[in-house]
């Protein structure tokens, strides 16, 4: 209700006041009034359309022009309102809006944000690179190593206890989403919580709806995560701890995005470092995790944050019922239930319907684009 009470109190002056008010109020007016807008229209459909107005509009100031993304790590303004409002003109069924935002994109001299289609919208576009919304699991090492454990009986019950313990444990933390965070041209990443069971996924562009009011709301709601066991630099010691069949299995792994260009001699790299140089190569600070996502929860349309990497998701249990799109090409269950790896393109539009009767839990990994490695 507040944040409702808010965003139209921050609309309001855009609409009454734009016309008298500093380059940087009116950014920063509609930079907050986006950051409100995002969950809103993500828990109701009336506030889609507002959302992708006000995305193109604070994409069109002379200030969010000027903060663009080249990288990975790079701050982007104009890259990430773009982005957002070609998502929500489509989710909102305006065409037309979709691609007059994507005319802007291209209009950036110098914005990685030079998109071919409407379906594929990351907040970093890498031009000349194979571009599809579905990949061939044995392209991969990690699929294939999980799928061998999954298919052995005593390996599976192992995995399936030590997910039992992770069920176990206290959960209902929240998990902001991980960001670059620049400070007079120091970019460094924020602290995430290494300890507890599993905890809320929040992050105001994605947004998640549980039909279940109850389920919503209670431990940590319809999507979570428990993790990340390994943000590209470390494995977590806690978290390796409880499930270290996983951890163990691809702790060498070499499609693994962080193998890209990673070397011996990035030991000697203080952690920001090693953190920034991370997010260039995977546009994340989690390259292995463990996700629910709990039966009735959408995990509605967006794109991910680059093209320079690809998404293995591993389902453990309760992939029946699941319904995954990427691009406009969708696969139910999985391709084959429990147990069967996909691999997907996160920076095509995607979104989840979980419409089956238990828990879903997957081993996310964060992959290495092959043309790239």
């Amino acid at each position: 209700v507040q944040m409702k009470g808010a965003a139209k109190y921050l609309r309001d002056i855009v609409q009454q006041h734009s016309d008298s008010l500093s380059s940087l109020q009116l950014y920063l007016v509609l930079d907050n009034l986006n950051d409100m807008l995002g969950p809103l229209a993500g828990l109701d459909n009336s506030y889609v359309s507002d959302a992708a107005k006000y995305a193109l509009q604070l994409a069109s100031t002379e200030l969010c022009i000027g903060k663009y993304a080249n990288t990975e790590s790079d701050p982007a303004c104009f890259n990430g309102a773009i982005s957002a409002a070609v998502s929500y003109y489509r989710r909102a069924g305006d065409e037309d809006g979709a691609l007059e935002s994507l005319d802007l994109d291209k209009s950036h001299p110098y914005a990685a944000t030079h998109w071919d289609t409407v379906l594929q919208t990351p907040r970093v576009y890498h031009e000349g690179i194979t571009s599809k919304p579905w990949w061939d699991i044995s392209q991969f090492t990690a699929p294939s190593t999980l799928k061998a454990l999954y298919e052995n009986p005593a390996s599976k019950s192992q995995i399936l206890k030590e997910l039992e313990s992770v069920i176990n444990l206290q959960e209902g933390s929240l998990r902001m989403e991980e960001v670059i965070i620049d400070v007079d041209g120091a970019a460094f990443s924020t602290a995430i919580d290494t300890t507890g069971g599993l905890q809320r996924i929040f992050t105001p562009y994605i947004g998640v709806r549980t039909a279940d009011a109850a389920t919503a709301q209670e431990g940590a709601g319809g999507w979570s995560e428990f993790g990340p066991l390994f943000d590209g630099v470390n494995w977590s010691r806690e978290r390796c701890a409880v499930v270290p069949s996983i951890c163990n299995a691809l702790r060498e792994d070499k499609s693994l995005c962080s193998e890209r260009k990673i070397s011996s001699d990035n030991a000697a790299f203080v952690n920001s470092q090693k953190k920034t140089t991370i997010w260039e190569l995977c546009g994340s600070g989690t390259v292995v995790t463990i996700l629910r996502l709990r039966p009735g929860t959408s995990i509605l349309p967006h794109c991910g944050t680059t093209n320079a990497r690809l998404i293995m998701h591993f389902p453990l249990i309760g992939s029946d019922g699941v319904k995954f799109v990427v691009g406009d090409e969708t696969v139910m269950n999985y391709g084959g239930g429990d147990g069967h790896p996909i691999v997907f393109d996160d920076s095509f539009e995607h979104h989840v319907y979980h419409e089956g009767t238990e828990d879903r839990f997957v081993v996310l990994a964060v992959l290495g684009h092959p043309d790239l490695m």
